[in-house]
């Protein structure tokens, strides 16, 4: 927790919003026992924190999150919803993006590797607030399918930029 940072500054979080964050983390592994806590929960409930600035509040829509909008599954000990996740976003690449999949395939890059953090933080630690604002609202009405679109859009733009390289390090 203590290397969080704020999504609108940049900066690390402070040790009382640290704090703040770690209680709503740990109030939810209390009440969602099965689940715990998971790397990149922080960086979510920390984009919601950070604006909203109340502890309460924050707590109730990320376990609103959790519940009701089957994130609660993608942090359960052994990720099961991950993997899912990650399996039907290669499928949406390899129908949307074919070139693109094929290239990955040739090099022997999984794109998990690409994709992987995008999934558990729901590109929260990626983009300016701005963005990651959109792309939660995108969450909260679209379900998985507003992150999905987003990762294909992700792809897309940067496809050039990806398949020019022979290089996996590059790439990955």
């Amino acid at each position: 927790m203590h290397r969080t940072r704020c999504p609108i500054s940049g900066k690390i979080l402070s040790k009382h919003d640290c704090n703040l964050l770690s209680n709503v983390l740990k109030t939810i592994a209390f009440l969602l026992p099965d689940m715990g806590y998971c790397q990149g929960m922080n960086y979510v409930a920390s984009s919601l924190y950070s604006d909203i600035r109340d502890e309460e509040t924050t707590f109730n829509i990320m376990l609103s999150l959790l519940v009701s909008k089957e994130l609660k599954a993608l942090y359960a000990n052994g990720v099961p919803e991950y993997h899912v996740r990650q399996y039907m976003l290669d499928a949406l690449i390899k129908e949307h993006i074919p070139d693109l999949s094929l290239y990955f395939k040739r090099l022997g890059l999984n794109s998990e590797v690409l994709t992987g953090q995008w999934i558990m933080t729901m590109f929260t630690g990626f983009f300016s607030y701005p963005a990651i604002l959109l792309i939660l609202d995108s969450f909260f009405i679209d379900s998985w399918v507003g992150v999905f679109r987003v990762a294909l859009a992700l792809l897309k733009l940067f496809k050039h930029e990806l398949m020019v390289s022979t290089d996996i390090a590059f790439v990955a």
